[in-house]
C-alpha cells in the first residue's frame, strides 16, 4: 500500500463522517401548524346538534360540551411530528411526500420561534413546521433545495421553481364560522332574537376565509390563490410591485392589493413572519416583471 493511498484515508473517513453526520440530522421532531381532527368533529357536530334544536328535537344545552371543546380546540394550534427528508421523498409524520412533489421549502430568519415553510403537490398545499431551533429549520429547508445527486430544484431554470406564501382555505376550514349559522338557527328555531347577533360572527369569520389569499411565483406568472378561485398574471403584464405596500401595478391600469392580513398560514391567523414571506415573493415578482 502506497503512502499516498494511507494519507487518504483519514479525509476519505473524514468526508464518510461528514456524510453520516449530515444523514442523522435529516429526521426532526417538529411541531406541525394544524388543528387536531377532534376539533374539526366538534363544529361539525354544533351544526348537527344546532339542526336537532332548532327543530325542537333536543334541548339548547345539549350544545354546551361540543361548543367548548370546539372553542378550546383552537389553542391546539399545531400537533408533534417526526419528520424525514429522503433522496426520493418527505415523511411528514405518517405521511408520505414525493420529493418531485415539493415545490418551495423556505426557513424563516426568527430567531424566536425557529420555523419553516414547504410547499407541496398540484393544489399547492403548505405546511408550516417549528423547529427547535433555527438551525434545524434552515437545514431543513436547504436540505428539500437539491436532489439526490445534490443539484439545485429550485433554482431559476427549473421549470418548478416556485414561491409560495399564504395557505388556500380548504372547505373544512368553514365549519368553524358555519357553528354561528346553527346556533343562530337554534337561538332563532327557539324564539329568540339573540340568533341575529350570533349571525355577526360568522359574517366575520367568512369574510376572513373569502379574503384569504395564496400567492404562487411560478417562472412566467403570478398565481392569486382563493377559495373563490385562482387569478393568473403572467409577469408581461404586470407594470411595477410595491413590495413594501404589497401592490401589483399591471399595465392595464388595474391594481392588485396584497395586504399581509390576507395571507394566512393553516391555522388561518396572520402571525408577523408572514411578512418576511409576503416580501420574498413579491421581490421575486417585481424581478421577473423587469425582465
Amino acid at each position: 500500500m502506497s503512502i499516498d493511498d494511507d494519507e487518504a484515508k483519514p479525509d476519505e473517513r473524514r468526508s464518510d463522517d461528514a456524510r453520516s453526520e449530515a444523514e442523522e440530522s435529516l429526521p426532526f421532531d417538529v411541531e406541525l401548524e394544524r388543528l387536531p381532527t377532534w376539533v374539526h368533529v366538534s363544529s361539525a357536530l354544533v351544526i348537527l346538534v344546532g339542526v336537532l334544536v332548532a327543530t325542537h328535537l333536543v334541548h339548547m344545552l345539549v350544545f354546551l360540551p361540543f361548543l367548548v371543546a370546539s372553542s378550546i380546540g383552537k389553542r391546539f394550534a399545531s400537533t408533534a411530528k417526526h419528520v424525514v427528508v429522503e433522496p426520493s421523498r418527505l415523511l411528514l409524520g405518517e405521511r408520505e411526500i414525493p420529493r418531485s412533489d415539493v415545490l418551495d421549502a423556505w426557513a424563516d430568519e426568527d430567531e424566536v420561534e425557529p420555523r419553516a415553510a414547504v410547499a407541496f403537490g398540484e393544489a399547492v398545499e403548505v405546511a408550516v413546521l417549528h423547529f427547535a431551533n433555527r438551525e434545524q429549520a434552515r437545514r431543513f429547508s436547504e436540505a428539500l433545495a437539491t436532489d439526490q445527486r445534490g443539484t439545485a430544484t429550485h433554482d431559476a431554470t427549473n421549470d418548478k421553481h416556485v414561491l409560495v406564501v399564504g395557505h388556500k382555505p380548504r372547505p373544512i376550514d368553514m365549519l368553524s364560522s358555519l357553528r354561528f349559522v346553527a346556533i343562530a338557527a337554534a337561538f332563532l328555531g327557539t324564539g329568540s332574537t339573540f340568533g341575529l347577533f350570533v349571525l355577526l360572527f360568522f359574517a366575520l369569520g367568512a369574510w376572513n376565509i373569502v379574503r384569504a389569499k395564496q400567492l404562487v411565483a411560478k417562472r412566467t406568472e403570478l398565481e392569486i390563490r382563493t377559495i373563490l378561485g385562482v387569478e393568473v398574471h403572467p409577469y408581461g403584464e404586470i407594470e411595477n410591485v410595491d413590495v413594501d405596500a404589497g401592490i401589483i401595478q399591471l399595465k392595464s391600469g388595474a391594481e392588485l392589493d396584497i395586504p399581509r392580513s390576507t395571507l394566512r398560514d393553516a391555522t388561518l391567523a396572520s402571525p408577523l413572519w408572514l411578512e418576511r414571506a409576503r416580501t420574498r415573493v413579491l421581490t421575486r415578482v417585481r424581478a421577473q416583471a423587469r425582465r
